[in-house]
């Protein structure tokens, strides 16, 4: 995706904040279980991606790809 030449600035910012995002999601995950605290950012982290690919979703389609 990162590659496409179709992206746009902001795709390509929400590409970036969609992979820091996966990057601290896989380090949260080992963690996940040994505290409250640490199973909140698995679940905070993952929400994270989520709506950073949902908006992603929204701009491929504004630019008409499929």
């Amino acid at each position: 995706m990162k590659a496409a030449p179709q992206n746009s600035a902001e795709v390509r910012n929400w590409l970036a904040l969609a992979d820091t995002k996966w990057q601290f999601f896989d380090e949260a995950i080992p963690q996940a279980g040994n505290s409250r605290e640490h199973d909140q950012n698995v679940a905070t982290t993952s929400e994270n991606i989520l709506d950073a690919m949902d908006k992603l979703t929204a701009l491929y389609t504004q630019l008409g790809c499929k």
